[in-house]
């Protein structure tokens, strides 16, 4: 076997054990967060849910300031427009981490199922992260500009 062969194979088998590795720690980490234990997906839930009722805190204010005052600023409009493209975005990541939620007492398979899914859905996630902590800090720059 030439040196290119072994060196593909190899890289293969290292590939395919990581991709096991990880699916095996995944499977017991949701199977022990259904048994009691919190994870991180509920963590990120936790966070997004109260990122998302802040948000529809800072819509109402700013409609009713701006139904009071119909001369309110554009900046007021524009941090209204970000926050329902925020809440958006936090739809879109609760759906994916309640697709990925663990239930108490399931078993192991179903378990090694929801790992398979969460490795799969990985990328989405970090990239739904990314997108809603962009809009996060956008709004928050907007908020303090409007209170200068």
């Amino acid at each position: 076997m030439d040196p290119l062969s072994s060196l593909s194979i190899a890289s293969s088998l290292v590939q395919l054990i990581d991709f096991a590795a990880r699916l095996v720690s995944g499977t017991y980490r949701i199977h022990t967060t259904a048994s009691g234990e919190r994870g991180s997906n509920s963590d990120v839930k936790f966070i997004t849910d109260n990122l998302q009722e802040l948000n529809n805190d800072i819509c109402d204010s700013l409609s009713t300031s701006m139904a009071l005052a119909p001369g309110a600023s554009l900046r007021h409009s524009e941090i209204i427009v970000l926050c329902s493209q925020c809440d958006e975005v936090a739809k879109q990541l609760i759906s994916v981490l309640v697709k990925l939620d663990a239930k108490k007492g399931q078993g192991v398979w179903r378990s090694a199922r929801q790992a398979l899914l969460t490795l799969l859905s990985h990328d989405q996630l970090g990239r739904l992260q990314r997108r809603l902590d962009t809009f996060r800090q956008q709004i928050s720059m907007h908020i303090l500009i409007s209170l200068r």
